[in-house]
């Protein structure tokens, strides 16, 4: 019988483990340096939807470090930005052009046979503090920042000489240097980097005051001389622009031209209906109605937009719509349009007009919209209809989250380093699926982004399975002189890897791991599987003509050299070499006796090298000959383990503790200086070595201390090779540290890269 005593204790401990919470993975955050640099290189028309993802996605998009990191690789692009007026609001609502989710750009062919697809864009409206009214003010755009100039302050009737500018990259409006003159409904344009403004004032009779121009640098107003008194006091201003070298003012049919470096160019000018010439080419438009377009610069192209009301509204609502049209000069007379795409970007309510259409160069986009607002974008806004209306046209806010379009995941992803990958997966299903698709390593390859990708083959000497790992980099971790921010985690291959071959020989050609012949069974095998590293996907290859137990293979322009490991082979089929564009094995030409024993071979120099038994020999195989070799290479069963970078054989000998490497015109082993503080972590550790993209992966495992030589440690050390003028190559330590921690029944078996 139990105690009362302990029963109340088993209760209690059945209580707490029921209340024990459930395990969960936690998801490990992108390290910011990255996402910056991914974001960076993905056009700011995706970033509402990248907005989206998570807060630190927000975070970032907002950050002054994107703005420098686009700035830096020269990523700078225009923004289409839309001022909408509500009668009787004199508050202006701001909106940006943006990519709706899922959805690719179409030709303006392919809309015209498909009426009802979308182009793809919207506006979206970006939450900015109060700009002014802007209706009788001056507008302008230099850089990145929109220049909201002069006109009535809190529909005061009186002129001011106020100047607000938002900054494009945070959309926030700040105070700018008031104008010398106040102006009610000034004219604005920008030549050569300075905003010219004129007219608008109380007073224009007096000339010396008729015009000034505001630098941006220097953040100063000056006047501009005078046309005349008779030109100011007398006439109305209604149109500048600066083109052709000269600032343009406009004014009930005359024209005025001032050429910032000369001055005034004659009179008042009567502008000639001959000037004027039809564009030409503009075709699949339709037509505009009167007196509502407007037109903007949108980098290098022409935006187009108009208002339409909709009679299925009962007139009560209004579509803006707009069209991008490219401009190309076929000669010294005619200019052509295309048009690229048009749609309908907004509905809104009749009250509503287009009063300005500009456009900046600005490094980013930070319109961060609540989840659920792209939704909505086609459809009027909440704040724009009645009150009592107001809750009924909003759709309550929905936890689904937003899928990135596939394009520019894949664009974006193909920039990122492959080390970051394994961190990537765990985003969602949608990155796990790119990251193994074909398509990602197609746009790699196309982009130039191959690059080495370090695997490690564990064996566990309790159940002879062999586990294969690769190294990513940790998140939130910087490189340090100590510390590399790497890991070594686990392929998660689609498929079950083959039965174990403790003693196959591995070899990689471009992005696949080659495991050839070794032990199935305790029998010899001539079975070859292959790692698709792109995919992490284990596959079949061509069996071998003969099954081996312990064979060695080397790669030499493009193909695996195969010996040794045969129990009964002759001297025809002692060495066969296979050809991974062919898929097909062939035997070489013996050079007079098998080399069932050989235990080392080497692909350098264009020489497939042959150690072990009574010799060592050398096939070149342009010409199809073997050579004796000598015994100078050969360094016995001290040559652990070697590799090859840049056509140089390295290898490290346990028993010297000592990294060489081989002097092939001279003949003879040299020590490989600048590793002296690295030789001191390895502690008689079984060492492997590896060529990662041209530099030397050295691998080793030490006991975790204080765990009573139960764990091990997995080390990995990155080592970069330089000529010396002393030691000819020299080696220095680019970073090393613990990668892994195991338990001590694991051994390493293979050290290989793969260039994806």
């Amino acid at each position: 019988m139990s105690s009362p005593e302990e029963k109340k204790k088993r209760k209690r401990m059945s209580t707490t483990k029921k209340k024990k919470p459930p395990l969960v993975t936690p998801n490990p955050s992108l390290p910011d340096d990255l996402l910056l640099s991914c974001f960076a290189r993905v056009s700011r028309l995706y970033y509402p939807t990248l907005s989206l993802v998570s807060k630190t996605f927000q975070s970032l998009l907002a950050s002054p470090e994107l703005y420098k990191t686009r700035s830096s690789i020269g990523r700078t692009e225009s923004c289409l930005y839309v001022c909408l007026k509500s009668h009787p609001d004199p508050i202006p609502r701001w909106y940006t052009l943006c990519r709706k989710p899922d959805k690719t750009l179409t030709t303006n062919e392919d809309t015209m046979k498909l009426k009802k697809k979308s182009s793809g864009y919207v506006l979206a409206k970006i939450p900015t503090s109060h700009s002014g009214p802007v209706h009788w003010s001056g507008l302008a755009t230099v850089g990145s920042d929109i220049y909201n100039i002069g006109g009535p302050i809190n529909d005061d009737k009186d002129p001011s000489s106020r100047v607000l500018i938002m900054d494009s990259r945070s959309n926030r409006w700040r105070e700018g240097p008031s104008m010398l003159v106040k102006r009610r409904y000034p004219v604005t344009s920008v030549f050569d980097g300075k905003i010219y403004v004129a007219g608008g004032c109380k007073d224009c009779s007096s000339s010396s005051e008729w015009m000034e121009v505001f630098d941006p640098k220097k953040q100063t107003w000056e006047l501009v001389s005078s046309p005349g008194t008779e030109i100011c006091g007398c006439n109305y201003v209604s149109k500048s622009a600066g083109f052709d070298g000269k600032v343009y003012i406009f004014g009930r049919g005359n024209g005025l031209a001032y050429k910032p470096r000369e001055g005034w160019d004659g009179r008042w000018i009567r502008v000639g209906h001959g000037l004027w010439k039809g564009l030409k080419g503009v075709k699949g438009l339709p037509k505009f109605p009167r007196y509502i377009a407007r037109l903007a610069d949108y980098g290098g192209k022409m935006a187009v937009l108009w208002e339409r009301v909709l009679a299925s509204t009962g007139f009560k609502d209004k579509m803006i719509l707009c069209a991008v049209i490219a401009l190309e000069r076929r000669n010294s007379e005619e200019i052509w349009g295309k048009v690229e795409w048009h749609d309908t970007l907004l509905t809104v309510s009749k009250s509503c007009r287009v009063d300005y259409a500009l456009a900046t160069t600005a490094f980013r986009f930070c319109s961060l919209l609540p989840l659920g607002e792209l939704n909505t974008f086609a459809s009027m806004n909440n704040d724009e209809a009645p009150p009592h209306e107001q809750n009924k046209m909003v759709s309550p806010p929905t936890t689904t989250s937003l899928s990135l379009p596939n394009d520019i995941l894949l664009s974006f992803l193909s920039r990122v380093s492959r080390l970051y990958y394994p961190t990537f997966s765990l985003v969602s299903k949608s990155f796990r699926s790119l990251i193994a698709s074909a398509e990602l390593y197609q746009t790699r390859s196309f982009l130039h982004r191959t690059e080495s990708c370090l695997y490690v083959c564990l064996r566990s000497l309790t159940d002879s399975n062999l586990r294969w790992f690769t190294l990513c980099r940790v998140p939130d971790r910087k490189l340090t002189n100590f510390s590399g921010g790497h890991l070594l985690v686990p392929v998660s291959s689609r498929h079950a890897p083959p039965p174990p071959a403790h003693w196959s020989s591995v070899v990689t050609v471009d992005s696949n791991i080659y495991a050839i012949g070794g032990p199935i069974n305790d029998a010899p095998s001539s079975r070859v599987s292959f790692l698709d590293c792109r995919s992490d996907t284990w596959r079949m290859a061509p069996p071998m003509r003969v099954a081996r137990n312990y064979p060695t293979a080397s790669v030499l322009d493009g193909k695996i050299y195969v010996a040794g490991g045969c129990e009964d082979c002759d001297s025809l089929n002692c060495i066969e070499v296979f050809d991974p564009n062919t898929q097909s094995w062939e035997s070489v030409a013996s050079h007079g006796r098998c080399e069932r024993l050989a235990y080392k071979s080497v692909g350098i120099e264009g020489k497939f090298h042959l150690l072990g038994g009574a010799s060592h020999v050398a096939y070149n195989y342009r010409e199809g000959r073997w050579d004796s070799m000598g015994t100078e290479m050969d360094m016995g069963r001290a040559w652990v383990s070697y590799c090859v970078i840049k056509n140089i054989l390295l290898y490290y000998h346990e028993r010297d503790r000592e990294f060489k490497w081989y002097d092939y015109k001279g003949r003879f082993w040299r020590k490989l200086m600048g590793l002296e503080r690295l030789v001191k972590f390895l502690c008689y550790s079984r060492v492997s070595l590896a060529d990662y993209g041209g530099k030397m992966a050295v691998l080793w495992d030490t006991f975790v201390p204080g765990s009573g030589s139960k764990n091990k440690m997995i080390w990995c050390a990155e080592v970069s090779l330089g000529s010396h003028e002393v030691y000819d190559i020299c080696g220095e330590i680019e970073w090393f540290d613990v990668v892994l921690r195991v338990s001590k029944s694991y051994e390493l078996v293979h050290v290989i890269a793969a260039t994806v």
